[in-house]
């Protein structure tokens, strides 16, 4: 079986500067660790609605890993039909939760049973996904 052509898939919303600007800076300090797909880099601004579609499911297909943000009242629909995606694809799911750093209930952090459990681990931080990753895998394996 070949490499996959990403280290990383880079899941979360894009619909302000604000998420984009969290997702551009995920996926820049993951980039030292291995190539990594975002979607608003991959992915013409102008493409419409099935190629997108197509193009971040290929991307999935294409990535070891998905990463995904799920910070927010509840977590996007595109990004959780990602996770769901990968989960389903076999592909190890990690999460960020931005919430977690503040140490909010449990109900706060975890609204949705179905993305805590295709996880395999929630993390508060860009800073703490990176420091797992350099950690589990210090060559990068």
């Amino acid at each position: 079986m070949s490499e996959p052509a990403y280290r990383f898939y880079v899941a979360g919303p894009l619909f302000n500067a604000y998420e984009q600007a969290y997702q551009a800076e995920l996926a820049a300090r993951l980039a030292p660790l291995g190539r990594v797909f975002l979607p608003q880099a991959e992915i013409p601004a102008d493409a419409g609605a099935e190629e997108v579609f197509a193009r971040c499911v290929a991307g999935i297909d294409a990535s070891a890993v998905v990463v995904a943000n799920l910070s927010g009242a509840d977590a996007d629909s595109g990004t959780a039909f990602e996770v769901g995606y990968a989960y389903a694809r076999s592909k190890p799911v990690y999460a960020l939760r931005s919430e977690m750093a503040y140490g909010y209930p449990d109900r706060a952090l975890y609204p949705n049973l179905m993305l805590r459990g295709a996880a395999r681990q929630l993390l508060a931080s860009i800073d703490e996904l990176v420091a797992k990753f350099e950690a589990d895998y210090p060559n990068g394996g």
